[in-house]
């Protein structure tokens, strides 16, 4: 590393007005074409909106590889992958009889809500 000051008096406004306004007016030549297409291109809503599509696929393959992962540690752990657990409830201990309603396979989720876990 260089522990010398940055001479930052090529970028001053105050030393030489002129110099200054060619080098902006330069940058904004060497810009133009990166701004005509970019006012071509819409609002920014619309540059958003071409992201839609590939957001979605990124989305759908993140979900089947977080549900293949899921389900192989459940069977690597010795849980039916297919029965519920309410392993979670239990360690909070919230479990409650609407709790246990809904993950019993005696009745069925509609059922469950219709009668509000009070018939045991």
């Amino acid at each position: 590393m260089n522990e010398d000051p940055i001479d930052f008096t090529f970028l001053d406004p105050t030393v030489d007005a002129a110099a200054f306004e060619r080098r902006v007016s330069q940058i904004r030549f060497a810009a133009s074409g990166v701004m005509a297409r970019r006012r071509a291109g819409g609002t920014p809503f619309v540059f958003v909106a071409r992201w839609r599509a590939p957001l979605i696929a990124a989305l759908l393959l993140v979900t089947f590889i977080s549900i293949a992962l899921l389900r192989t540690v459940r069977v690597d752990a010795g849980l039916d992958a297919d029965t519920p657990s309410d392993e979670v409830a239990e360690v909070l201990g919230a479990t409650t009889p609407m709790s246990e309603l809904l993950l019993s396979t005696a009745a069925s989720p509609t059922d469950a809500l219709l009668d509000g876990g009070m018939t045991q």
